[in-house]
């Protein structure tokens, strides 16, 4: 069974939950988050921390390599909000181009499974029950760039062979 997990994002609220529950499943997690909306307190004391962003490959490369890392959840992006909605090259760096450039940084890796969060956004304004198959019609820059995360991951999941959620 896989035991080195990777959570970038780990210092926000679904990451630090996240990782408690991992650690007292004795997994073995390492945290990835830049701390612009995380919490250093949120940080369970047995999880190995990196403040770093998602911009460098070669770090990145380096620490799924020096941790043996298995699994990744990438929690890490920017919401929409009302401060950030003029900020649209900021969302798109941090949720498709970081996105990439983790995707990219598990190529040589020990990594074969890859959760990522998306986001109901991508669905845009549908009514009713929302399935898997739904059609993905995002009407804003926050469910546009969780949809290209999402062709992201296919694509590299494709290319690397690994697993994806």
């Amino acid at each position: 069974m896989s035991k080195n997990i990777l959570i970038t994002g780990g210092a926000g609220f679904i990451g630090s939950v996240l990782s408690n529950l991992l650690i007292k499943k004795n997994f073995k997690v390492t945290i990835i988050d830049n701390l612009s909306t995380g919490y250093l307190k949120n940080i369970d004391k047995k999880a190995k921390f990196y403040k770093n962003s998602l911009k460098s490959q070669n770090k990145i490369h380096n620490i799924l390599k020096k941790n043996k890392i298995n699994i990744i959840y990438h929690l890490a992006a920017k919401i929409i909000n009302p401060r950030n909605v003029k900020e649209k090259n900021n969302i798109i760096n941090n949720n498709i181009t970081q996105t990439e450039i983790l995707l990219r940084a598990v190529k040589n890796t020990y990594v074969n499974k890859f959760i990522f969060a998306s986001s109901a956004a991508v669905y845009g304004r549908k009514k009713g029950l929302i399935e898997e198959e739904t059609k993905l019609k995002p009407i804003n820059i926050y469910g546009q760039t969780k949809k290209k995360g999402e062709e992201l991951v296919k694509k590299y999941a494709k290319k690397n062979n690994f697993k994806f959620a």
